[in-house]
């Protein structure tokens, strides 16, 4: 297979269960059983259906390995895109059109079947701006706009913590 990609029984048996788990789960292994190189692409490529928008969140210092690691392993037979949108308060959101453009590009990772590699520090980054513009007294234009685009992740995005412990910790 491309990339010397073999996939281990266990690394089966815990892709199987992410995949199919209706529900948050926690599944620990050990170090070097392929947890960021097989089972992460796998699970990713395999939920990234058109319909759900897969976000592979990675601690800062990992990302550029994992975005490499899943252009490799993604990019070739399985021809899927790769797609990396940071995201801080900096960022200022003043136009509505702005808003539409991060929601578009979001759209579009979905929809080609593409996988968002992203950090905690943007997912939170985003929901702080949207919380933001609500405290104004009247909100400003962007509001509705920031509202639906984080509504809308909620409804549509499936996220894959790597290094989960470290993440949630």
């Amino acid at each position: 297979l491309e990339s010397n990609f073999m996939i281990r029984p266990i690394q089966s048996r815990v892709a199987y269960e992410m995949i199919n788990s209706s529900h948050n789960i926690f599944l620990q292994l050990n170090m070097g059983e392929g947890k960021s190189s097989v089972i992460t692409p796998l699970v990713a490529t395999t939920l990234a259906d058109g319909e759900r928008l897969v976000r592979v969140v990675v601690l800062k210092p990992l990302g550029r390995q994992m975005c490499q690691l899943l252009i490799e392993r993604l990019g070739g037979l399985a021809n899927r895109r790769v797609f990396y949108l940071p995201f801080s308060r900096d960022v200022k959101l003043n136009k509505t059109a702005a808003v539409q453009t991060v929601q578009r590009l979001y759209t579009l990772c979905m929809e080609k079947r593409g996988v968002l590699v992203t950090h905690p520090e943007h997912l939170l980054s985003f929901k702080l701006a949207t919380i933001d513009s609500l405290l104004p007294d009247p909100p400003p234009e962007t509001t509705v706009a920031l509202v639906a685009t984080q509504k809308w992740l909620d409804d549509h995005a499936r996220d894959i913590l790597d290094e989960s412990d470290e993440i949630l910790h």
